[in-house]
């Protein structure tokens, strides 16, 4: 992801962030006719939006949101070297000619791109993370594909009036900005909410997406010329952003409330600027819907400032913060350090001065202050800070994980239980799944007999758990420490509700492919059946536990904190019914993943044919970290 995707994008910032610092001097010193002003800031604004912005997203959403290696190594890069030509193109090509047949065919280009990436995504995205995180996710990426209607509205060119083409204009930066980019960044924070179990109640996610979904379409009306617009389609539209900032309040609360999980160390400063941005912004847009507050739009200066609130504060620190993140090592720290405090001076001061200004003119205060040549300082201050950060990155970026344990640790990890590595780092369960090891039900052999029953090469899982141990510790989980209400809350709301959404159409999937393929490929109808057999036991076993055996094990749970001894039948229960149950289910899925030959679809399977087996796949991962939870997390305590 970093050489396909981050550092790039990290070229293109630093561009970005030169030719904004080129454009102040222009407008400094005018006798300096390098380029056309007006041309630099179409590629100034593009650059931004679809290099920086679009490869970062693009990027974490290949990482979090959609299935591993997949898609494969060489379509991603091949992705990625023809956005980056269109990128370039327009950079060029905006400079030099401005709107003309070659800026609009590559920004018609990076838009089918954008439509490819779509398809992409939907066609291999992961179905074993919490459904509220994909509602995120999935939102993302349809704002950006809607967004790209305002581009083409444009193309009517002289035959639409001057309130259409600005219509045209804000709906896209506002499907952009508070679509594409605010849901997707929202869906990271609400994974690593999730993951982290800073997540005190789990059913509360769903009303930020509620509300900012529906908010977010109407909550284009306030922004826009609505002085010709009927009241009702006035009121909808206060009442839709008024909607949407409710839900991004209530995203601000969670975040504040795991803000000491969040601020980590060498980018707790980002963090802190992209949450005040993003509270601002909240704000600001909530004001505007009183008809009263939209007078500060008929400032030049307020509007570019409210962008750069969006584009510098919030936006671009968020992911910037998300990169530093994502690279937790000392690189050295100073290198961070110093490059996200100039990048944060560079772009605070430029906001005060933008909002300064605006609000003296909407206030009719005369300037005579050289406030060109001071936002030109500000705009190099942002230029050195991103230096700094690239710098930093990139050094880290260098760096594969490798084999880094002693003899010792070796000797360790192989005599210790499966269950308990993946418990001491949750992110161990994907190694495991690959080699098809047993980390739940079987979750009690040590790695090197689960290794020499499968015939695997201790080595070889050794070095990928090690990888998993060096690698992004963006998303870490620690089971092992949660409340059992909480374990107990997390196992209903996430693995429960997982069954119980997606179980039916994973099912009605198979059965249509055993319809279809039952001549050729009979040997769906009996995964069909089994796997139906299997949806009705986890059923009667899900609502055996949320209504008998949860609520006991929350009160045993107190007892617990007071020393009582613990009644021995409950505990025989557990043993040998839940875990006997666990077991029969492992049994079915071990049977349906014979049966498709490790869900490996036949050469020329049909798309249903490949969804089918890839949404099995999927239900099988869920249902091991399922098991896992209670096998060897919440059922110990117990013991």
């Amino acid at each position: 992801m970093w050489t396909r995707f981050y550092l790039p994008a990290l070229f293109y910032f630093i561009v970005v962030a030169a030719t904004g610092s080129l454009l102040r001097f222009l407008w400094t010193a005018p006798a300096y006719t390098l380029f056309n002003a007006q041309y630099l800031i179409h590629a100034h604004s593009h650059v931004a939006l679809l290099g920086w912005i679009f490869l970062v997203l693009c990027g974490l959403l290949l990482e979090y949101g959609m299935q591993k290696n997949q898609p494969g190594k060489k379509l991603l890069s091949a992705f990625s070297i023809l956005v980056q030509i269109t990128v370039i193109g327009m950079l060029i090509s905006f400079t030099l000619q401005g709107y003309a047949p070659a800026s609009i065919a590559f920004s018609t280009i990076h838009i089918l791109l954008s439509y490819y990436f779509a398809w992409l995504y939907f066609r291999h995205e992961r179905m074993d993370i919490d459904p509220r995180v994909r509602n995120f996710y999935n939102a993302a990426v349809l704002w950006m594909i809607l967004s790209s209607l305002g581009p083409l509205l444009l193309a009517a060119g002289s035959r639409l009036t001057l309130f259409w083409m600005n219509t045209a204009i804000g709906f896209y930066l506002h499907l952009q900005f508070n679509g594409w980019f605010t849901f997707l960044l929202t869906g990271l924070a609400f994974q690593f909410l999730i993951n982290r179990h800073y997540w005190e109640n789990p059913t509360w996610g769903n009303w930020p997406f509620v509300l900012m979904f529906v908010g977010l379409l109407p909550s284009l009306v306030p922004i826009i010329d609505n002085s010709g617009l009927a009241r009702w389609m006035i009121g909808a539209g206060a009442a839709g952003t008024l909607a949407f900032s409710a839900g991004s309040l209530m995203v601000l609360h969670l975040v504040w409330k795991s803000r000491v999980a969040l601020a980590g160390k060498g980018a707790a400063g980002l963090f802190w600027f992209a949450f005040t941005a993003g509270a601002v912004k909240t704000l600001m847009q909530a004001a505007t819907a009183w008809p009263q507050v939209h007078i500060f739009s008929s400032s030049h200066y307020v509007v570019i400032g409210f962008n750069h609130l969006l584009l510098l504060g919030f936006i671009s620190s968020s992911l910037l913060y998300i990169l530093l993140c994502k690279q937790p090592a000392p690189d050295p720290m100073r290198i961070r350090l110093t490059g996200s405090l100039l990048y944060q001076t560079g772009a605070g001061a430029m906001l005060v001065l933008l909002f300064g200004i605006g609000f003296m003119q909407i206030l009719g205060v005369v300037i005579s202050l050289p406030f060109q040549l001071w936002l030109f300082i500000t705009g190099v201050l942002i230029l050195t800070g991103l230096l700094f950060l690239t710098a930093a990155l990139a050094s880290r970026s260098m760096n594969k994980p490798i084999l880094t344990q002693n003899p010792r640790s070796m000797k360790t990890s192989f005599n210790k239980p499966i269950a308990q590595l993946v418990n001491e780092n949750y992110r161990t369960a994907s190694v495991f799944e690959n080699y098809q090891l047993d980390f739940c039900c079987g979750g009690q052999r040590t790695l090197a007999e689960a290794c020499q029953s499968k015939n695997v090469d201790t080595l070889a899982v050794l070095e990928d758990l090690e990888a998993v141990g060096n690698g992004d510790s963006f998303f870490q989980q620690r089971v092992e420490k949660w409340s059992t209400p909480f374990l107990i809350d997390y196992i209903v709301y996430n693995h429960h509700e997982y069954i119980r959404e997606n179980g039916p159409r994973v099912e009605a999937s198979i059965k249509k492919v055993a319809g279809l393929h039952s001549e050729t490929q009979p040997e769906n109808s009996h995964i069909a059946r089994l796997f139906s057999d299997l949806l009705t036991e986890l059923e009667s076993h899900m609502s055996k536990e949320e209504n008998d055996f949860f609520p006991t094990l929350n009160a045993l749970s107190k007892a617990l904190e007071t020393n009582e001894t613990l009644s021995p039948s409950i505990l025989e229960k557990i043993n040998h019914e839940l875990e006997h149950e666990h077991k029969n289910a492992g049994s079915i899925m071990n049977k349906i993943r014979t049966l498709s030959q490790d869900y490996t679809p036949p050469a020329g399977a049909c798309t249903t044919y490949i969804q089918a087996y890839s949404e099995l796949l999927a239900f099988e991962r869920d249902l091991h970290r399922h098991v896992h939870l209670e096998n060897n997390v919440l059922f110990p305590r117990f013991s």
